[in-house]
């Protein structure tokens, strides 16, 4: 998640104020993933060194309902980054489905619907543009 978020903070491209408040929104999200991401190092390292076993409440991290999912962004380049990835990721994973058999095949096609219906309504938000 907050590589997304750093990856879709590379693709804002100019100082207008719209470009500088979405990175300032997307480095609002980053600063507490950033923190749990240290929070469950430091129970790991605990785990390892001290062997002391991290509570269940620290493996879990906490949903916020104010917190905005990235993939229902609207900004445009984004879409059509996210867009273009699910393009090629299909292209690729379909030739591939043929090669498998048994669960691994079915998780393959599962996966290639479930990017197939992202494609599909990034395809639909674009057209609103």
């Amino acid at each position: 998640m907050r590589g997304k978020l750093h990856r879709e903070m590379t693709t804002i491209e100019g100082n207008t104020v719209s470009a500088i408040r979405r990175r300032a929104e997307l480095q609002q999200l980053i600063i507490p993933l950033s923190a749990e991401i240290e929070r469950l190092y430091d129970a790991k390292e605990k785990y390892y060194n001290e062997s002391i076993i991290p509570d269940k409440n620290i493996l879990t991290m906490p949903q916020s309902a104010e917190t905005p999912n990235p993939t229902t962004t609207t900004d445009r380049a984004a879409l059509m980054l996210e867009r273009n990835n699910i393009r090629s990721w299909l292209t690729k994973n379909k030739r591939n489905a043929t090669l498998f058999t048994g669960p691994k095949q079915t998780e393959l096609l599962q996966r290639i619907e479930e990017k197939t219906t992202r494609r599909n309504q990034l395809d639909t938000l674009l057209k609103q543009q």
